[in-house]
């Protein structure tokens, strides 16, 4: 979908799903992601030397296999993935003149994701991991064309990263005999 605002902007709008899920069933298999995805831009003449921009996305996938699925499958593990991805920004285009423009934007891209796993004879949990992953940024560049052949670009970026992270392992006996650890991890890194 798209169209104007007032004679000074417009915008853009989409929007995606997935129906692979639907035909696990028909297609006998025993998972099948799901996934949905949205973006979105509008821009605004504020001025003739002036343009707002707004932009954002979203995505998100997910896949579940159950424990049915997994016997008759002969799988050792069962679970599911889901994962969750969005960004948003704002930017200020400032034309100074023909030859010198700036971009002056804010930004966030926010992801999360998680998978939980059992084993399926025992439905022993296995794994279990779940993430924050966030960037924020403020950026500001300038152009100036000095020649034909000659530019400058300079600017300054700001950035505040977080993770977050809450993982667990089992402990595991493979075919072989072999013995792995279980293993816990719970940081924030900033």
């Amino acid at each position: 979908i798209e169209g104007p605002i007032s004679d000074k902007g417009s915008y853009l709008i989409s929007v995606r799903d997935s129906y692979l899920d639907l035909l696990t069933d028909i297609m006998k298999m025993d998972a099948a992601p799901r996934y949905a995805d949205y973006q979105i831009k509008t821009v605004y003449d504020l001025n003739p030397k002036q343009k707002l921009s707004l932009f954002g996305m979203f995505g998100n996938d997910h896949i579940t296999s159950d424990k049915k699925k997994a016997v008759d499958n002969k799988q050792l593990f069962f679970g599911s993935d889901d994962n969750y991805e969005n960004t948003l920004g704002i930017n200020l285009q400032s034309l100074w003149n023909k030859d010198a423009y700036s971009n002056t934007s804010v930004s966030g891209n926010i992801i999360r994701y998680g998978n939980i796993y059992y084993e399926t004879g025992s439905e022993k949990l296995m794994m279990q991991n779940k993430a924050d992953e966030n960037v924020f940024k403020l950026r500001n560049s300038n152009h100036f064309k000095l020649s034909a052949n000659h530019d400058i670009e300079f600017g300054i970026e700001f950035k505040y990263l977080e993770d977050k992270y809450n993982n667990y392992y089992s402990d595991y006996t493979d075919a072989s005999g072999d013995q792995t650890s279980a293993l816990i991890m719970k940081k924030t890194l900033k």
